[in-house]
């Protein structure tokens, strides 16, 4: 979805699946209790406008939505 240091530009609404979140060199942790329908993923960062803290990938099939 979007890499450590990427430009946070967007917000990510999860319709289903598991994301994994891991920052650079670092362990991963899962974001397990954001793989229900209408969680978010970078809230945080896209409305401060700073950079992204983590790398976040989809590790199963899933759908996210993209809105910037």
């Amino acid at each position: 979805m979007f890499g450590q240091g990427d430009e946070a530009d967007a917000l990510y609404l999860v319709g289903y699946g598991r994301l994994r979140a891991r920052p650079r060199g670092g362990r991963h942790h899962d974001a397990g209790d954001r793989d229900r329908p209408g969680d978010d993923r970078g809230r945080g960062r896209a409305l401060a406008g700073t950079k992204r803290a983590t790398t976040a990938r989809a590790v199963r099939y899933s759908l996210v939505l993209r809105l910037s």
